[in-house]
Order: C-alpha cells, then structure tokens, then sequence
C-alpha cells in the first residue's frame, strides 16, 4: 500500500513538472517574441521596403529593437505606447495602417509626444507593452481609465483648453468638442448641475465627471458595450430606465448631438498634472476667477431645461407640478424686474425652483440681475414712440381698444381707478403724449398697472388719441430742474407732508407709488413740479404751494428737494418688496376664491393644476398689484381666464371683487423676506410677520 503511494506520488510530481517546464518553455517563447518586437520588426520592413536609396536601406535595418518610454513627471505618467507605434511622427507612414501609421492632423506639432505623450488624450495603461492592457477595454483589465473611442478623443482638449464661461477658442480638430459646448450652453444643463462652482445641486456636480473610473457605474440597465460613454449616452436618452428614480429630464436630442454633449461633459474635469499645461483662461477657472456672465448667456445655461427655450414652461396637465411659462407675454407685462430677480435669488419653497442665492449657485448679484432683466426683456413690444409720434390716432379706434383692454380697472373714460383716475384734467393738461406712451408700454412695476406691448404703432396713437380727448383744461408746459434739489430737505419734507398718504417708502397707500422707478423714468422735473406745487383737483392731492397756509407752503427750491429725494429714492430701493395698498376684503375674498380659484390653486393655495398661491416666496415677491393684474389680465395660453373680461366659461369679476380676492391672497404672508443675500449669514433672515401692513 505504501509503495503504491509512492509511485502515486512520483507520477504527480514528474506531472506537474513537466507541465511547469511546458509553461516555462511556453513563457520563454512568449518573452522571446512578444507582441511589440513583431510589430517593431513589421515597422521595420515597412521602412525598408519604402528606402529611396541605400543609405535609408541601411539605416532601416539598424532600427534597434527594445522598449522604448517616455517619462512625463509634470503630467505624473510613463508611457510605453511608441513601443507599437513607432512610426507616429514619421511623415512616411501616413499610408499604413494603425499602428504604423504617421499620427492625424497636426496635434503632434502642438503636442510632442516627449512632453505630452499619449494617455493624457487617449487615455489606457500607458506602461502596458501589450496591446489588451495598453488599451484596457477588456473586462478583466482591472484598469479605471481605458483608451477613449476615437469619437470622443476630443474630449480631452478641454482638460487643459476649456473655459465652460468663456468663448471656447477655435482649436483645430475640435468640431465635435466644441458642438457639445454649444448644446452644453443652450440645454440648461447648470439649472441641475454645477460645473466648476457654478449651477445647482439637484444632480450631481459635472466638473469631475470626466475623472469618474468606469467601476464607479452601475452597468445593470445599459445595453451595449458596458463603456462609460454608452452608460452616458443611455442616460441620458432615458435618465429613469438607466437610473431608477433619477429626477433628470430625457433630453431630445440627435445623436450626433448626443455624443458631442458626451465629449464636452468628459472634457470638464481637471487632470491631475503641473499648472503649465493649462490655458491661462482655464488656470482662472479652476480658482473661481471666471469671466461675468451676461443674462443672454445664463438662461440658456440655467433655465431653459425647465422653463424651455423660449420660455414655454410645462403644462400641469403633462406634469405633475407644471412649469411656469415664463417667457409668457401676459406673465411678462405684470411682472416687475424685483419680482423676477426675488424668485431667482429664494426659488419657491417645496416647488422646483431652486434658490439661485449666490451662495448657493456662484452666481454673482450682478449676474442675478442681469439675468432678470432678460427674462423680462422677452416681453413682446410691438411699438416704438417715433412711429406714434408720426401716426394720426384715431379717437373711435381708441376708445374700441381702451373698451376692450384698459375699461376693466380703469373704467369707463378713465373714472375708475381707486388710486389714480387717469382722466383727472389736471393730469392730462401736464402729461404729455411721451409719458402716456412709455406708461401704457411699460406700465408701472410693482403696481396693477402692466406693460401693454401688444399694440401696434398706430394702435398706442389710437388710444392715446382717446385719452386725450378726455382733456378739458389748456395744456400746460413749461420747464423745471431738481437737479439742484437738496436730497435731505426733500427728504424731511416727504417725510412730514407726503409719507402719510404715499407711504413711509413711497410704495403708495391711499396715493400712488411715488418711489416707482417706472414712474419717475417717465415722468419730468415740470410734471413733478405741476402735481406737487398745484395738486390734482378732485382728489386728495393738494398744491402745496397754492392750496395750504403759509406757514407749510412749498417754495420752488422746496420742491426741487422734495423731487431729488424722490429719484435718489428710487434709485435706492428698500431691501423688501412691500406689498402696496389693499382696496379689498378678506371675508369677502375667501368666498369668491374658494368657488371660482380652489379647483386650480387648492383649497389652501397649496396648487394642484396651477401654482401655489400660499407660498411664502411668492408672496414676499408678489405684490397686491401684480395679483389684481393678474387676476384681471389672467394668461393666455394656460387655465388662468381673464377675470377682468370674463369669457363665455367664466363671468366677470366686479373691480372690487377682484380687490377682495387680493385682500384674502395677501393674509396667507406669515413672514417678511429680504430681497437679496445677507452678507455674513448663512441663511436669508426672515422677520416673523405680527400683523404686516398691508396698505
């Protein structure tokens, strides 16, 4: 028995010898000619065969063969992969195939090899001397960054070229790269993600996507090559299926757009190598030194994914909370610059919109701005004064137009209003026919009076032509200058004589918004002076240089003062949007909210097929003049009727019930929230409400 083992014993070991000595022999062979010496041996004959005369012969076949590298110790990397390709900076070899072949375009003349070598564009194993580990598609190649598909080797420029806020330079060999730049910008992409400190953190940041390894996908759901750039281009042609419960929207794309978005997202990471292979522009990027982005530039960036190119929102009966269309010419015509600019910098709490706080999206405040006095140029203007200067109105025409559109909060001939009564003679003998145009087209921010820049040319003339008619007294005119007016005497007589009626901060109370920047843009030294010094007959505006005892009556310099602090006030605006004043009343609001506004707002103003209404960012941004505008003009093209002008679905609503429903919207403001950042804070103030006045 023993014996037996033995022999057992002794096969086994004379087995496994000779197989180690067959694998020895085997390994042998392999080492003795790897895959790189029959390829170096193959470049050889190649330029052999291609000697013009024997001294090339000669030097051809003194080709040594061995490993040849390069070691880049600014880019951190060695690379072997001239061991194969030794014929990439040959001229000769533009004829042969890869990888004989003499290396495309010129990028060689830019980029020596012995400086950048090959992997900080092609990526793969660079110390690899076999062609299954250099490139590093295999599955079982443990290796995080395999060789890039030829189509997207682009991307790579950007590592050291790209400026994501800048004008991308025109590099040769980039048409790609630069086509997904271009979709990069227009598809709204930093509305959910930041890119080197700029955008929103709903999804994931981008700037070092392009450095992610191909183990930190997960490949369960894409069909295809299991590549980091199908993983993308699934994803992003169906963002649920790829990644169950992503929020990001599929983006309708082509796929040659597609796979250039992909090419520019894989160019935004920043390499790890010396400073020196960077663009300067790119070097500021990367340390937050951008350039200043105008608004043009961020609503494609920021806010067309959502809101669309052109501003079209998204209907509540395809989406689930609906999009605001902001690009909306009714939106537009009742919402003012602060309005625009307050939801951008807080969002609306529990809705989509984010807070764009610069804080929070590297946005800068000018930037901010800027951005909202793009949205609100979108509006459409049809008219300019030149032409209605040149045009004959027509009162007939006008009075048709004004029925139809102006009748419904201004009365008939202009009787109407609770604040200002645009027929008063007084105004009309000093208002010329400048300020009535630039009035009716831009309307008054903040206010219930919105733009009308619909009408035409000759539409405007028609009903200032109407107006005018309505004129009893001579026209007035003449000149005066404030521009000597002393800011703080004007202030203390404001403050005395003018605030109870005009309010503390000139938003208006039982008088007009006399702080309004769309009021005193239009509005003269002379047409300030008329109604301070002479009054408005037939309302509580007295002439406080005709109609008052001496002891308070203004002079001519007072009331350059008072002007001068009128137009530094409004060039300095208070850091809240206060509300203005109410005409309306609750008790009577609720009622007619919850039977005609309910079913679309909710019961509470939570929105469930139209926005929420009981939101506190809204509200802090939403005057009671832009929601009597609102509610009046309503918006065309959505759910939200005119309840100015009824329609066959829906009746009328009287002025004061519109007032009412205003009175009851304003009560849901628990809290007051300042405009913009505060500096040194991490989280915007807000001063609880005890009772905010709504006047």
């Amino acid at each position: 028995m023993e014996e037996r083992y033995k022999k057992l014993f002794q096969l086994i070991t004379l087995g496994s010898s000779l197989i180690f000595v067959l694998f020895m022999i085997a390994a042998g062979i392999r080492e003795s000619s790897p895959e790189w010496k029959r390829y170096q041996r193959q470049y050889r004959d190649i330029v052999i065969e291609k000697s013009g005369n024997r001294g090339q012969e000669a030097a051809a076949r003194g080709i040594e063969f061995g490993i040849r590298q390069d070691i880049l110790e600014g880019l951190g990397r060695i690379d072997r992969c001239q061991i194969c390709h030794l014929g990439m900076d040959d001229p000769r070899m533009e004829d042969q195939a890869v990888p004989y072949r003499t290396h495309s375009g010129q990028n060689l003349s830019y980029h020596p090899d012995d400086e950048y070598g090959c992997t900080i564009c092609h990526k793969g194993q660079g110390q690899a001397v076999d062609r299954k580990n250099a490139h590093a598609r295999s599955e079982d190649v443990l290796w995080p960054h395999p060789m890039l598909a030829l189509e997207y080797i682009q991307s790579s420029c950007g590592q050291c070229h790209l400026e994501i806020f800048g004008d991308l330079d025109d590099l040769p060999g980039t048409e790609i790269f630069q086509k997904g730049f271009q979709v990069f910008r227009q598809e709204g992409c930093l509305g959910c993600h930041k890119a080197r400190g700029v955008g929103s953190t709903v999804g994931p940041d981008l700037t070092e996507q392009g450095k992610k390894t191909r183990h930190e996908y997960n490949f369960a759901n894409i069909l295809g090559e299991q590549t980091v750039t199908n993983w993308l281009y699934e994803h992003f042609k169906d963002p649920e299926m790829v990644s169950p419960g992503s929020q990001m929207l599929a983006i309708d794309l082509a796929a040659e757009d597609l796979r250039a978005l992909i090419t520019f997202t894989l160019g935004m990471a920043k390499p790890d190598m010396s400073f020196e292979y960077f663009s300067v522009e790119t070097l500021k990027e990367f340390k937050g030194q951008r350039r200043v982005l105008s608004g043009s530039n961020l609503f494609p960036m920021i806010c067309v994914a959502c809101h669309g190119k052109s501003g079209e929102g998204k209907s509540y009966k395809d989406y689930k909370t609906g999009i605001p269309a902001v690009g909306n010419d009714d939106f537009l015509s009742v919402a003012s610059k602060d309005f625009i600019a307050f939801t951008i910098y807080h969002g609306r709490g529990g809705r989509q919109m984010a807070a764009w706080l610069p804080r929070f999206s590297g946005l800068t405040e000018g930037e901010i701005q800027a951005l909202a006095v793009f949205v609100k140029s979108m509006r459409e203007v049809n008219s300019d004064f030149k032409t209605v200067q040149s045009a004959t109105g027509g009162i007939q025409r006008g009075e048709l137009l004004y029925r139809d559109n102006c009748a419904m909060c201004h009365g008939a001939y202009g009787r109407g209003a609770q604040v200002i009564k645009i027929s008063n003679p007084d105004l009309l003998a000093v208002a010329d026919d400048e300020y009535l145009y630039k009035t009716i087209v831009n309307g008054r921010g903040n206010t219930a009076m919105p733009g009308w820049g619909k009408f035409s040319s000759v539409e405007m003339a028609d009903i200032i032509a109407f107006i005018n008619s309505w004129q009893d007294i001579p026209e007035r005119s003449g000149s005066f200058s404030a521009s000597e007016g002393d800011v703080s005497s004007g202030e203390e007589k404001y403050h005395y004589l003018c605030s109870r009626c005009h309010g503390i901060y000139g938003q208006g109370d039982t008088g007009p918004a006399i702080f309004n920047p769309d009021f005193l843009d239009v509005a003269s030294d002379y047409l300030l002076s008329e109604m301070i010094a002479n009054g408005r007959r037939g309302t509580a505006m007295i002439g406080w240089s005709t109609a008052v005892s001496k002891q308070v009556r203004l002079s001519s310099k007072d009331v350059a003062d008072v002007i001068a602090f009128l137009r530094r006030s409004a060039a300095n605006p208070p850091d809240v949007i206060y509300p203005g004043p109410s005409f309306g009343s609750a008790d009577e609001g609720i009622r007619l909210f919850q039977n005609l506004c309910a079913e679309c707002h909710g019961k509470n103003g939570e929105g469930t097929s139209a926005p929420a209404l009981n939101n506190q960012e809204f509200l802090n941004a939403a005057t009671n003049g832009y929601l009597y505008a609102t509610i009046s003009k309503g918006r065309t093209g959505t759910e939200m009727p005119s309840w100015g002008r009824g329609s066959d679905k829906y009746r009328s609503l009287s002025t004061q019930e519109r007032h009412d429903i205003v009175a009851y919207l304003s009560q849901w403001q628990r809290v007051i929230i300042k405009k913009q950042l505060f500096m040194g804070s991490d989280r915007p103030k807000l001063l609880i409400n005890i009772g905010i006045d709504q006047k």
